[in-house]
């Protein structure tokens, strides 16, 4: 029988450089581990130099025509792991350091507790947290960080950066929803792990690395750091936070984030600062936008809720009406 192997799942968009610098110092056969790379489409240039650095290290490299977004370039990841005959998959993004010892590590507790999904801690090259498990405010929709102990639950999520699964969850949970492209997939997996009977688990005695000059903002539970983010970032944050509402929550509570909507998506963009719309006004009109749509896919689930209840009323309704019609005949 062949030895189980932990298959790494790293997502590339223009950043072939630090997948050199670092995940190419990862000897996957001491793990044992395959390294899959798939590459959501940037420029012919990046291709060309994702592929040179694949060869050169052994690597599975998928190259994606387009961009497919995080969650979807994942899941095609996960699908060729799982080929190739891994039963645990790490999702790292390519900012994220981890050593071969981490790694065996966290496929062992994976294979130990295989409903559970697994992050280890994530500190930052100077030794201080980056990551060490995140909340969501379920009452208003706004996240970030853990200020005690992590626990598992409906309201507590693990980051994308590094994720541990075994492929048998992973089927379970059918990986990462397909509509949210960039963030806030990580907290709908979480929610969806919890409410399948799954648990969350941070793994505080296994750690990994956050490149800062990397490709994530500096706080992975709110994207603090001070510096302008894109507008890609703002576009999506502020659509995803109404889209997992609307996936997630009953009628009451999502109503409750559309009404503190405008407040938090003002949170939202603010991560970055306020000068950075002086120089660029499109980050503000981004923001904007994904609010409108985040807001619009929220209303549209609010009425086809409305539809659904009323549905069963009216087949009761017509039940004493065929029954009159049927006495009458």
């Amino acid at each position: 029988m062949p030895e189980p192997r932990l298959g790494i799942v790293v997502v590339n968009y223009g950043s072939h450089a630090l997948l050199d610098k670092h995940l190419a110092r990862l000897d996957a056969a001491l793990i044992p581990a395959r390294i899959v790379v798939v590459d959501n489409y940037s420029s012919a240039a990046e291709l060309q130099a994702v592929t040179a650095v694949a060869d050169r290290s052994g690597w599975e490299l998928i190259s994606s025509p387009r961009n497919l977004g995080f969650g979807l370039a994942c899941n095609l990841g996960a699908a060729r792991a799982a080929e190739l005959g891994c039963d645990v998959f790490v999702m790292l993004n390519p900012d994220a350091i981890i050593g071969e010892t981490a790694a065996a590590q966290l496929a062992d507790l994976a294979r130990r507790h295989p409903r559970s999904l697994i992050s280890p801690i994530i500190r930052r090259p100077d030794g201080s947290h980056w990551f060490r498990g995140s909340r969501l405010d379920a009452r208003s929709g706004a996240v970030g960080s853990v200020t005690g102990p992590f626990t598992s639950g409906p309201n507590c999520w693990l980051t994308g950066a590094c994720l541990v699964s075994s492929a048998s969850l992973w089927s379970e949970l059918g990986g990462f929803a397909d509509d949210y492209f960039l963030y806030w997939e990580d907290l709908d997996l979480s929610r969806r792990c919890v409410e399948l009977g799954g648990s969350l688990v941070l793994a505080d005695d296994i750690v990994a690395v956050h490149d800062v000059g990397g490709t994530q903002t500096d706080d992975p539970a709110t994207g603090t750091s001070g510096s302008p983010k894109s507008a890609t970032y703002y576009y999506f944050n502020t659509r995803n936070r109404l889209l997992f509402g609307s996936r997630h929550l009953p009628t009451r509570q999502l109503l409750g984030w559309i009404v503190r909507t405008p407040a938090q998506s003002a949170a939202i963009l603010l991560r970055g600062g306020r000068r950075q719309f002086l120089s660029n006004p499109r980050l503000l009109l981004a923001g904007v936008r994904g609010t409108v749509v985040g807001l619009g896919i929220a209303v549209r689930e609010l009425v086809g809720r409305g539809f659904r209840r009323l549905r069963p009323r009216a087949a009761r309704a017509g039940t004493p009406l065929s029954s009159e019609k049927s006495h009458a005949s």
